[in-house]
């Protein structure tokens, strides 16, 4: 792999991106509202709910 030119080039994109990546996450999670999550989290007992009702008669 040393004998292509250019080879040595693809470790540091791939850091830069996975770099990237991972700022843009960090920065949508801390600026995203949390009732966003709190609301999210909450959607697997709500649908729990709604089945538990259906299923009483």
């Amino acid at each position: 792999m040393e004998t292509i030119d250019g080879v040595a080039i693809f470790p540091i994109v791939s850091l830069i991106i996975f770099f990237l990546f991972f700022l843009l996450v960090l920065v949508h999670v801390f600026s995203t509202d949390k009732r966003n999550y709190e609301h999210a989290g909450n959607l697997p007992l709500d649908e729990e709910d709604k089945t538990i009702k259906k299923a009483m008669p």
